[in-house]
Order: structure tokens, then C-alpha cells, then sequence
């Protein structure tokens, strides 16, 4: 679940951010981690996911490429994971290799978002 600002052909903001919200009220009434899928919205991500409402819902950022300030700004909330993709193996990914330094061991994961996103030196090729 999540937002999605990349393309001008997703539904408008308000909307996004309206389905946003009642899929986190489902993950919270039957007690499942919500993954995130973020692009170009972290933001307004961080406004929604930090309401006091989630303070006891599993989030994952899947496939975090935010920043060390991101990281920095949602470690007090210790309900926020984040997971890494091969991304950070890039030459030109440093913001993610920067931020992935901020994350403490117990709120990281790996993961390899098949088929896309396979680490150096399988970059390009299917994982």
C-alpha cells in the first residue's frame, strides 16, 4: 500500500492519500505489518504513518530510497522499518548508502523486489 507521485496518470493526491489511510485502518483491525510502497511522497507518508492512531502498526518503507535526514526524522516512531533493495549497491545510489548508515540493525531489512532492483553486479538482469 502507499503513495505514488511519479506518474500524472495515478488517481490525485487527496485520493491516494484517502485509499492510503483506509488501508493502514485494515492492516491495524486485523494486526498485519503494512509495507509501504513510497515513491516521490515520503513527506506526506511521514505526516500520515506518524499519527498517533499507527503507534502500534508494523510499517515497513519497501524499497526505501529516502534519505539519513528521513531516517533520522522516524526513528523516535518504533514502529517504522525500513527494507533495502539492491539499489544501495549502485555507484550512484550515495543518499541511500548514507541513510542505510542511520538504520539500526533492528528495523532493516533486505530485499530483493523481484524481478527488479537486483544488486551490483547483477544490475539490469531479473533477481
Amino acid at each position: 500500500i502507499g503513495l505514488d507521485y511519479h506518474y500524472d496518470d495515478s488517481p490525485s493526491k487527496e485520493i491516494q492519500k484517502e485509499s492510503f489511510i483506509a488501508q493502514l485502518d485494515i492492516a491495524k483491525k486485523h494486526n498485519i505489518v503494512a509495507v509501504l510502497h513510497i515513491r516521490d511522497a515520503l513527506d506526506d507518508a511521514f505526516e500520515i504513518v506518524t499519527q498517533p492512531q499507527w503507534k502500534n502498526l508494523k510499517i515497513v518503507f519497501h524499497s526505501f530510497s529516502g534519505d539519513a535526514d528521513f531516517v533520522k526524522k522516524c526513528l523516535p516512531f518504533k514502529n517504522l522499518y525500513f527494507s533495502i533493495s539492491g539499489v544501495v549497491t549502485f555507484k550512484n545510489a550515495k543518499i541511500t548508502q548514507e541513510a542505510v548508515k542511520e538504520i539500526p540493525l533492528d528495523r532493516i531489512f533486505c530485499e530483493t523486489d523481484t524481478p527488479y532492483l537486483a544488486p551490483t553486479p547483477m544490475r539490469g538482469k531479473p533477481n
